[in-house]
């Protein structure tokens, strides 16, 4: 071949090597047009190259050789690797055999720059190659993984409510980035133990400092959702004992939970206090019928649980919560012809084992029930730990009520 035709032939091959380079890492692919980094053939020094070989008389072979921009092509590999990191995927674990649901974070993975170079380089000064490279994907240690966007979770939270056999509500609020997610917001929920953080919030607001016997308390009902121990929390809060200052705690948790804007989550009566106050005491309910009572103890609504952690400082500074003790009015009275248990029955415990053998009409026993009586589980329900260790028929009223 002369020189004129191997001219000839490298500006065809030049026409080749332009076409654009599709990149792909994992599951994100990208475009890399040779332009873009300013890729030329050096036609004139191949040439000049294969022109310095014939002159031995033989035939000359010279490799096809590429020019460049290298900081071009790092800017664009950079770049890449920013994307392939904003889509780190977050997966949800369904198959396990309890009945919970977590999120699992995959760490972002980098691009190998030195074999992304090599690889991409051999490939355009190839022209009759694939125009896909795969580049590799490893590790990168020293990267911290990029915080995951409250906008990628919320299809997974409704993923997970739809697995659910029930009504979910769940509020996300980003104390950071303002940002929020949502399922079913505006939606009361009964609370239950859910209120034992606000009673957290009520301790820490009113006592200046914890004894030891009040961390126990505050830990075990936490850790262990200790109904009897968040009503001694409770009562300590306002400098009291037993389930009576308990209650004037309650009242003013609910009205200090009202002033931060939660307006729909409240508690009207201390954990396991019905049959003493209501029916035993002879405090009269003025908040709810009897049949509702159970899911009108506690009450709120997810969207208005952020309100609790946002105004957090707000509360716990020095003088910004004024309670006293029995401050609170109460909203359950005492009847003046009610009965009353004999004696001052301070603590939960003991109220519990003063019950006559009678239960209280909301009680079902189906003798494997775990029940609790002075903060410990008893080998059946509570209510027929208290009849003497009989099993009792369940929904019998106490006398005179």
């Amino acid at each position: 071949m002369d020189e004129a035709a191997a001219a000839a032939q490298l500006a065809e091959l030049e026409q080749q090597l332009m076409l654009p380079l599709e990149l792909e890492a994992g599951t994100v692919i990208t475009t890399l047009r040779p332009l873009d980094i300013g890729l030329t053939l050096p036609i004139d020094s191949l040439l000049a190259e294969a022109r310095q070989a014939s002159e031995t008389g033989a035939a000359a072979r010279v490799a096809l050789q590429v020019d460049y921009d290298t900081h071009a092509l790092q800017a664009r590999l950079d770049s890449f690797a920013a994307q392939l990191a904003s889509t780190t995927p977050l997966n949800l674990l369904t198959e396990t055999d309890t009945f919970s649901r977590s999120f699992v974070y995959t760490p972002a993975l980098t691009i190998n720059m030195e074999q992304a170079v090599q690889v991409i380089e051999r490939r355009l000064a190839s022209p009759l190659a694939a125009r896909r490279v795969t580049l590799e994907l490893v590790s990168d240690p020293d990267r911290a993984p990029e915080p995951v966007p409250l906008a990628q979770i919320q299809p997974q939270i409704e993923a997970m409510a739809a697995l659910w056999d029930g009504i979910v509500g769940v509020y996300v609020y980003d104390l950071a980035t303002g940002e929020t997610i949502s399922y079913n917001a505006d939606t009361v929920f009964s609370g239950a133990s859910v209120m034992k953080v606000p009673i957290l919030l009520q301790a820490y607001a009113n006592l200046p400092e914890l004894t030891e016997k009040q961390r126990f308390w505050a830990r075990t009902m936490i850790l262990e959702s200790d109904n009897l121990n968040a009503n001694a929390l409770l009562a300590a809060s306002v400098g009291g004992a037993g389930t009576e200052d308990a209650l004037v705690a309650v009242q003013q948790m609910t009205a200090s939970l009202q002033q931060l804007g939660l307006q729909h989550t409240y508690q009207n009566l201390p954990y396991e206090a019905y049959e003493y106050l209501v029916l035993l005491n002879g405090y009269e309910n003025t908040l709810w019928p009897t049949a509702g009572r159970h899911a009108a103890l506690y009450r709120g609504r997810p969207a208005g649980t952020h309100h609790t952690r946002r105004d957090w400082q707000s509360v716990c500074n020095a003088g910004s919560v004024q309670h006293g003790r029995r401050a609170a009015a109460r909203t359950i009275q005492r009847k003046p012809d009610g009965a009353a248990l004999p004696g001052n029955a301070r603590s939960a415990g003991r109220e519990s084992r003063r019950y006559p053998h009678a239960v209280g009409p909301a009680h079902r026993c189906t003798g494997g029930t775990q029940g609790r009586m002075g903060g410990r589980y008893a080998g059946r329900c509570r209510h027929c730990a208290v009849a003497g260790g009989r099993l009792c028929a369940g929904g019998v009223s106490l006398p005179g009520n």
